[in-house]
C-alpha cells in the first residue's frame, strides 16, 4: 500500500540546520583554505574585480563564490564561520530547489521527502561545510534544470521559467565556468530525444530576454578583467577549461 505519511516541518527544518553544527570548524585542506583566503583578501583589499591569492592575481575560476564569501567576511569579520556562511545558505537553496521541483512534479510531500533526503545525505553535508566550488555550481545547475523542466512540462509558464533557466545558468557560469553551458544543453537534448512531446516547448527555451539577462550578468566581469589583464581570456578559457580537461598539462 502506498504510504501517505507526511514529513513534519520541524524535521525538515532540523535537517536544514545541520550544517550550523560545524559552521565555525577549522579549515581542513587545500581547497578549504584557498576558497577562504581569496575572499578574505578581496574583502581586505577592496578590489572586488580581480581575485588574488598570496598577492598574485588568481583568475582560474569565476568570481561569484569570492563575492559571496567576501561579502560575508565584510559583514561579520574574518573567520571560518563567515567564510563558510554563504556555502550553508547555498546548501539551503539547493535543498529548496529539490523541494520545489518534487512538489510541482509530483506532490508537496514528495518534495519534502526529497529535500529531507538531500539535506541529510553525507556528501551534501560535506559539501555544505567544505569550501569548494562543487556545491555552488551544482545548486545553480539544479535550478537551471528545474526551470528547464518547468518550461518543457508546463509551456504556459515559459514566459518566466525560460528566463529563469538562463539566469540560473548564468549564476552557474559565474560559479565554475563552461560546464554550466555544456551540461544543460546536453541533458535538454537527451530529454527532447527521449520525450518527443517536449520538442515544441523546448523552442521556448530560446528566450531573448533570458539570453540578454545572462549576458548582462556574465559579460561585464570578463570584459573588465580582460581590460586589466590581456592574458585573462586565454588563461581562463584555453588553459583552465580546454587544456585542463583535454590535455595532461594539469595532470587531470
Amino acid at each position: 500500500m502506498r504510504s501517505t505519511a507526511s514529513v513534519p516541518g520541524w524535521l525538515l527544518a532540523a535537517a536544514f540546520a545541520l550544517p550550523l553544527l560545524v559552521l565555525g570548524s577549522p579549515l581542513i585542506e587545500v581547497d578549504d583554505a584557498r576558497y577562504a583566503e581569496v575572499p578574505r583578501a578581496m574583502a581586505a583589499s577592496g578590489d572586488w574585480i580581480l581575485p588574488s591569492l598570496n598577492a598574485m592575481p588568481y583568475v582560474e575560476k569565476p568570481p561569484l563564490w569570492y563575492w559571496l564569501s567576501a561579502a560575508s567576511i565584510k559583514l561579520f569579520g574574518a573567520s571560518e564561520a563567515a567564510a563558510r556562511l554563504p556555502m550553508l545558505l547555498l546548501s539551503l537553496l539547493g535543498a529548496g530547489g529539490i523541494f520545489w521541483l518534487g512538489s510541482w512534479l509530483y506532490s508537496p510531500n514528495i518534495g519534502r521527502t526529497a529535500a529531507l533526503a538531500t539535506a541529510t545525505a553525507g556528501l551534501w553535508l560535506f559539501l555544505a561545510h567544505n569550501l569548494t566550488l562543487d556545491l555552488p555550481v551544482s545548486v545553480f545547475l539544479l535550478w537551471t534544470t528545474a526551470f528547464i523542466l518547468r518550461t518543457l512540462e508546463r509551456p504556459a509558464d515559459a514566459r518566466w521559467a525560460a528566463p529563469a533557466a538562463w539566469l540560473a545558468a548564468a549564476l552557474a557560469f559565474l560559479s565554475k565556468g563552461l560546464i554550466s553551458v555544456l551540461f544543460p544543453v546536453l541533458w535538454t537534448a537527451v530529454l527532447i530525444g527521449l520525450f518527443p512531446r517536449w520538442r515544441r516547448p523546448a523552442l521556448k527555451l530560446l528566450s531573448p530576454p533570458g539570453f540578454g539577462l545572462a549576458a548582462l550578468l556574465v559579460a561585464p566581469w570578463f570584459l573588465v578583467v580582460q581590460a586589466r589583464r590581456p592574458d585573462f581570456l586565454h588563461t581562463f578559457f584555453i588553459e583552465q577549461h580546454f587544456q585542463r580537461y583535454l590535455t595532461p598539462k594539469y595532470s587531470r
